[in-house]
């Protein structure tokens, strides 16, 4: 996941970086809107294996 892009796009990348590091732990393959069951992205990772 391209986490930096994300935060560069944000009106406030700061806390938006301070968000994403309170709501999940570094290194974790999911965000926190979804969670780890329902996540496009981990989904799509896992379908492309």
């Amino acid at each position: 996941m391209r986490w930096r892009d994300q935060f560069e796009l944000c009106f406030d990348a700061e806390r938006a970086e301070k968000m994403h590091h309170g709501a999940i732990r570094e290194g974790e393959d999911h965000c926190s809107m979804c969670g780890p069951n329902f996540c496009a992205m981990k989904i799509t990772k896992s379908i492309k294996k």
